[in-house]
C-alpha cells in the first residue's frame, strides 16, 4: 500500500477583495506527524502485513501560484509583497522537507512478512540536492537544495512529463516489492509445508502486473 499525502494542512486559503490565494498555515509538524502515525497503526492493526510506505510531497511554489492566478483572472494582485512570499516559501520548503524526512524514515522503519516496503520519491523531481565545499582545502560540505519550481504547471500541480515520471516510479516500486515479496514467499515455502495465509502474495502479483505492463510499455515510448 502507497499512501500519496499533501500539503493541505501547511496552506491556508484566503480570500480578500483582489481575489484568493494561499499563504502559510500556522500548524504544528508534531501534530502532522502524529497524524501520519496515527493513520499507518490504523491500517496495520486491520492488515498487519500490508507493505506500508508513504509517498513524499513534492514542494509548491508561492510565486508560481501566484503568477498562475493573476494570469487566469482568480487574482487580480497579491495582498503579500514578494519579500513575504519568498519568506514563506523558506518556511514552507524546510517544512516539507522535514516532513519528507519523517515519512521516508517510517518507511525504512517498517517491517512486515513481507519484507520491507521501499519509498516512492517525488520530491526529487522539485527539489535537487548537491555538496557544496568550502574553507581550507575545500574540506567542509554543506548540503544545498535547489528547487526547480518550473516543472509545476501552477504552483502546485506538476506538468505532464513529471506526472509520468512519477507513475513510472510508482510502478517501479511496486514491481520490485512484488518480486521481493515472491521471493520471500518462496523461501518460506522451501523451509516448511506451507506460507502464512495472511500473506496474499498472489493477490499482488494479479494488480502488479498490469501496472508494470504500462510502466515498460510508457518507457519504450
Amino acid at each position: 500500500m502507497k499512501v500519496c499525502v499533501g500539503i493541505n494542512d501547511l496552506l491556508n486559503k484566503t480570500r480578500h477583495k483582489f481575489g484568493s490565494e494561499l499563504e502559510l498555515a500556522n500548524i504544528s509538524l508534531d501534530a502532522i506527524f502524529d497524524c501520519f502515525r496515527h493513520f499507518k497503526q490504523s491500517v496495520k492493526l486491520q492488515r498487519p502485513n500490508t507493505l506500508f510506505a508513504f509517498i513524499t510531497i513534492p514542494h509548491f511554489s508561492f510565486l508560481g501560484y501566484r503568477d498562475f492566478s493573476i494570469a487566469n483572472k482568480k487574482l487580480s494582485r497579491s495582498k503579500f509583497t514578494e519579500d513575504e512570499l519568498k519568506k514563506f516559501q523558506i518556511t514552507l520548503n524546510e517544512k516539507i522537507n522535514e516532513i519528507n524526512d519523517f515519512l521516508i524514515n517510517e518507511n525504512v522503519t517498517d517491517n512486515s512478512e513481507l519484507g520491507r516496503p521501499l519509498s516512492v520519491l517525488w520530491h526529487k523531481e522539485i527539489r535537487h540536492q548537491h555538496t557544496h565545499r568550502s574553507g581550507r582545502c575545500r574540506k567542509k560540505r554543506t548540503l544545498v537544495y535547489s528547487y526547480h519550481f518550473s516543472r509545476l504547471y501552477d504552483g502546485l500541480h506538476a506538468k505532464s512529463h513529471i506526472k509520468r515520471k512519477w507513475f513510472r516510479s510508482f510502478c517501479f516500486v511496486f514491481e520490485k516489492e512484488t518480486i521481493n515479496a515472491q521471493s520471500l514467499a518462496d523461501e518460506h515455502l522451501s523451509d516448511s509445508s506451507g506460507f502464512s495465509d495472511t500473506i496474499s502474495v498472489s493477490d499482488t502479483e494479479s494488480e502488479s502486473e498490469p501496472l508494470y505492463q504500462c510502466w515498460k510499455r510508457q518507457k519504450v515510448e
